[in-house]
Order: C-alpha cells, then sequence, then structure tokens
C-alpha cells in the first residue's frame, strides 16, 4: 500500500469489509471482542479506551454509524496523538488493534497510519524479543497479528500476518512446562490475561483464517482453563492476589463455549459456591470436572481441594514465592491461614538461612487425600521438608516440617503463618490447642508432635504471636514438628484428644529423633500419623508394621484396624508416593 492512491484504497476495502460483515452472522474479531474484552479483569487498562471501543464494535455489530457511536467525551485523535508517544500496555494495544478498522474515517490518512506503525512496531518488537513461553509474546505477536490480518483481510500483506501469527501461537502452546512455569509463577497472575488472549486468538483463527486448533492444542488450552478454575476463591478473587482482583466469570463463560467442556464452567461454578447443589449428583456421572488437585512442579505451585463440592481444607501453595512460600488455607467461605510459612532454624545456637529453592520430593493424589512434600537445603548441612496433607472427605489438614540436620546437632526450630484477616485465636487453657474463630469457631489447631496437656515438659510450644500461628521445637540431629488442623465443625463439640505412640523396631524403641506417630481422636473419629526420621528399616505402631517415609490412616476402635489413607515410600529416592 506504498502508492499514491493507498489511502483511498484502503478506505475502499474498509468500507467492503465493513458492509461485508454485517451480512455476517457473526465477525469473529468483534464477537470475541463483546464476549471477552481485552479490559476484561485487567487493572492496567485505560478505562475510557476500553469503554469507547466497546460501544464503536457494539455499534458496528448492530448497523450504526461509527460516527453514531463515538462517545462525545472520547477524542479518538487526542487518543492516537497520546497512544504515540506513550508506553501503552498490552490490553491497549489490543483494543487499538480491534477498532483500527472502525476509525479510517475518524482519524485521517496521517493518524491512522501512525496508529498502525505504532501496532506493527510493538508487534515486530514482542517477536524478536521475548522468548517463544511468554504471555507477552503471544498477546502482542500472535492475537494482536491476528486482529491486525483480519481487520485488513483484503490486502496481500495480511495473508503472511495470518501465518506468522498463527505460528506463535502453536510455538506458544508447544512451550508446556516452560509456559505454565511463566503463566503460574508469581500466584499466576499472568493466567487470566493469557488465557483469555489464547482463547480469542483461536476463534479468530478458526473462523477468520480456517485455521483448526489441534487436539494437543486443546489439551493445553483446557489445562490452562482447570488452572484458571481451580485459582478462583469463594467470592470470585484470584488466590495469592488481593480479595479485590476479580476474575471475569466471561472469561471461563468463553472457555466452556469454545472448548466444549462445560466441567470447566461448573468447576467455577462451585469455587464460588453458586452452583445449584442438585447437580451434584448429575455432575458426578454426566460431567467431568477438572481433577480436584493439581500440581506444577516448575512453578511450585499446588492446589488441593477436597473436592469441587466440598470446600473445608482447600490449600494453595506457592513455594517459589520469596522470601518464603505462601499458602492459603480456606474453610468454606472462610480464610484461615493466609501469608508467607516462615521458618527459623538454630543448629548448636546458629542461625541457618536458606540456600536453594524448594524441589518436590513427592506429589500424590487419589480419591482419599492430596499429599504434597517439597524440600529445601540450609546452610549448615541442613535440610527442610515441609509436608502438606489435606484428607479429602474427612474436612481435615496435616501441615508440618521435618528438620534433617548433621549428627551430634542440637536444634532449635520455629515457623509461623499469618491468620487470616477476620481469624482470631483462642488458647485452650489446659491443652496446647488453639480454636481459631471470627464469629463461630472455625478451625481446631493441634499441634500433634507435642504433648497435650500444658503441664509437665514438652519439647516446644504453639502460640499465636501477633496475629500469627507459631510452632517451636527442640531436638538432636531430626525434628518433626506436625500441625493437625481440624476444620470439619460438626466435630467441633466432640471430645478431642491425642497422644504420642509408642514406635519400635526389632523390639527396640525407637527414639524421637528416629520415628514418631500420633493418634489424633474427635469423638469416634480417628487418624494415625507416622514419619519415619532415619534410614530406611521397619516399624511397629499401634499394631502396624511398615517399612514407609510416612504414613496416614483412619483408626477403627471398635477392632483396632486401620484404614490405609496414604503411604509415602522412599520418597526422598523415587519422588513418588504410592497408597
Amino acid at each position: 500500500m506504498d502508492s499514491e492512491n493507498a489511502w483511498g484504497e484502503l478506505i475502499v476495502q474498509l468500507t467492503r469489509r465493513q458492509t461485508s460483515r454485517r451480512k455476517l452472522k457473526a465477525d469473529p474479531v468483534w464477537e470475541m471482542f463483546s464476549d471477552l474484552p481485552p479490559s476484561a479483569g485487567n487493572a492496567d487498562v485505560d478505562t475510557a479506551l476500553a469503554d469507547a471501543a466497546a460501544a464503536l464494535i457494539a455499534a458496528a455489530r448492530t448497523k450504526e454509524e461509527a460516527a453514531e457511536a463515538k462517545p462525545s467525551d472520547f477524542d479518538w485523535s487526542a487518543a492516537a496523538a497520546a497512544l504515540s508517544g506513550s508506553t501503552p500496555t498490552e490490553s491497549d494495544l489490543l483494543t487499538w488493534g480491534y477498532v483500527l478498522p472502525l476509525l479510517a474515517d475518524t482519524l485521517g490518512e496521517a493518524q491512522w497510519w501512525e496508529v498502525l506503525g505504532v501496532l506493527k512496531s510493538a508487534r515486530q518488537a514482542a517477536l524478536t524479543d521475548l522468548p517463544f513461553e511468554s504471555s507477552r509474546r503471544v498477546i502482542l505477536a500472535a492475537e494482536l497479528g491476528l486482529v491486525l490480518a483480519w481487520g485488513l483481510k483484503n490486502f496481500q500483506t495480511s495473508v503472511r500476518l495470518a501465518e506468522s501469527s498463527w505460528n506463535v501461537y502453536c510455538e506458544y502452546l508447544e512451550c508446556e512446562d516452560d509456559r505454565l512455569q511463566e503463566l503460574l509463577s508469581g500466584g499466576a497472575q499472568r493466567l487470566p490475561k493469557a488465557l483469555a488472549s489464547a482463547l480469542r486468538s483461536m476463534q479468530i483463527a478458526r473462523v477468520g483464517f480456517k485455521h483448526k486448533p489441534a487436539n494437543e492444542q486443546l489439551g493445553e488450552l483446557n489445562e490452562m482453563a482447570a488452572w484458571q478454575s481451580h485459582l478462583v476463591r469463594w467470592d470470585g478473587s484470584l488466590c495469592l492476589q488481593p480479595m479485590e482482583t476479580k476474575l471475569s466469570s466471561d472469561l471461563l463463560d468463553t472457555a466452556t463455549r469454545l472448548l466444549k467442556d462445560p466441567g470447566l464452567r461448573m468447576a467455577y461454578d462451585f469455587a464460588c459456591r453458586t452452583a445449584d447443589k442438585a447437580l451434584k449428583n448429575k455432575l458426578t456421572t454426566e460431567i467431568e470436572l477438572p481433577e480436584s488437585g493439581m500440581y506444577c512442579d516448575s512453578a511450585g505451585l499446588v492446589s488441593m481441594r477436597p473436592s469441587w463440592f466440598r470446600h473445608h481444607g482447600w490449600i494453595v501453595a506457592d513455594f517459589h514465592s520469596q522470601p518464603a512460600p505462601r499458602i492459603e488455607l480456606s474453610a468454606g467461605k472462610r480464610m484461615i491461614l493466609e501469608g508467607a510459612w516462615e521458618a527459623t532454624i538454630q543448629i548448636d545456637g546458629q542461625d541457618c538461612q536458606p540456600r536453594g529453592d524448594w524441589e518436590e520430593v513427592c506429589w500424590h493424589s487419589d480419591d482419599d487425600v492430596h499429599y504434597i512434600e517439597m524440600e529445601q537445603c540450609w546452610t549448615h548441612g541442613v535440610t527442610l521438608q515441609r509436608q502438606l496433607m489435606v484428607i479429602r472427605e474427612d474436612g481435615a489438614v496435616l501441615l508440618a516440617d521435618t528438620v534433617l540436620s548433621p549428627d551430634a546437632s542440637e536444634i532449635f526450630y520455629r515457623s509461623s503463618v499469618p491468620l487470616a484477616a477476620t481469624m482470631q485465636a483462642a488458647a485452650d487453657e489446659e491443652t496446647r490447642e488453639v480454636v481459631l474463630h471470627d464469629n463461630k469457631p472455625r478451625a481446631m489447631v493441634l499441634p500433634i508432635g507435642l504433648s497435650e496437656w500444658r503441664v509437665g515438659r514438652s519439647p516446644g510450644k504453639m502460640e499465636v504471636v501477633e496475629g500469627r500461628l507459631t510452632v517451636s521445637g527442640r531436638g538432636e540431629r531430626r525434628l518433626y514438628v506436625p500441625v493437625w488442623i481440624d476444620l470439619e465443625r460438626r466435630r467441633f463439640d466432640r471430645p478431642r484428644t491425642w497422644r504420642n505412640l509408642t514406635v519400635a523396631s526389632r523390639l527396640v524403641i525407637a527414639k524421637a529423633n528416629e520415628a514418631v506417630a500420633s493418634r489424633v481422636q474427635f469423638g469416634s473419629e480417628q487418624w494415625i500419623v507416622f514419619r519415619s526420621l532415619s534410614e530406611h528399616k521397619a516399624y511397629t505402631f499401634c499394631g502396624k508394621h511398615l517399612a514407609a517415609d510416612f504414613y496416614c490412616g483412619r483408626f477403627d476402635p471398635s477392632d483396632g484396624s486401620l484404614e490405609d489413607l496414604v503411604t509415602v515410600e522412599n520418597a526422598s529416592d523415587s519422588q513418588d508416593g504410592n497408597a
């Protein structure tokens, strides 16, 4: 379009395109902009620009003239001039790409070409400077390119632009682990924007240019959408983000429609507790929901829901958060714990510091439990291992740390995690349990590695200090500090207790730094927790004989039997949990 008549030809072609589109049932560009606008849920968008663009496209879809849709208080020429002299966000650049074909008469020749130049320059910079797995690259090099190609479809260059943009899109989905790491790191802040862009791009490419996504690509999009369903609180806010950061419901509506997966939307509705409870039985037989436990090793992010129908004991944890892993623990519509789970370790009186990233030891998920164990190297030869377990049907959670140090060393350990803003703590006068509550009791917290009663000696203590649940302990060479949290309110009025069990190996009672076991009781419901701290060998406790790193089971007092929930065998060697 470098001839003398380029502008006149452009006006003619855009007019034809606009007239042609009005005869179609649905223009893919305008349809996706209306269903899932780039401004949805984005804090970095120019609101006035987004509103004006929405009005412009809505008018075009209803066959009004562009001039009739232009808000009287919005000056497109001034906005175009400001665009050239600023650093626009991805959302603003996309918005301009969507509306530019409708603004030829409004902007005039010079400004229109100038805006197009800004958009193409931004796309080229993203194409050459950003890695394949970057969400900014797929937004600016794939979606923006497809939008411009469709808007200028009657021109020869649009074919090459569309092909290039589709290739970028395919490369992005092929990145798999690198892409998920980029999306989910930092609390998955980039996921909503990237998922929305990927869905818009897919539909525009499919309808506008006959590019049909392969099954593998649909699977990758489905995984992104499943993660997005997971990372939504009951009020629609995003996990690990401020409560005011909301997810647009249009995002999963669109994902459900384009990916033909009603389970995504249903999962979102159940997560936000807006779904009809009568659908529960139907869903379990007719509609496949996403997995209730998801973990991304490369991003260090895990979400463990008891189920999409049950809400007591949902944990989200970001192990790559700095300076300490961030955790959220919920019960129903109440946040129980929220914030950085910090730890302090001293070996023989000397402070230790973390000196590496958290690495997976074991991830296991089945119908009974979600379980993850991570470890981190510290100075002075110390290893810190951290366990998170959700017993899915029981509404109970185990949070535990294990400190492994060199021989003949004395360990002092303390960890703390903030209570949620609405939570308060009430410590029992006689036992070491703590009740977390707002207007009602919400959680019973039991330090099952310590003795139950406050009288007498104990290797540590649990207390709430300045709004943080704090647990400490002392030991030699190896130390296990477990905390049991019961979130099922129906059990709160029952008699409760916990006991440290005798553990033996070859008829010799094991020391506390070799293996430990505890029994937790709420009325008739009881559980056994076992942890081996030494070399792999067989131990006996409560009539159970096994060789494993970790074990949890339900105890039946009527006959003394144990129902196995999870057994982790040689986790540090195999990185595989077996139930």
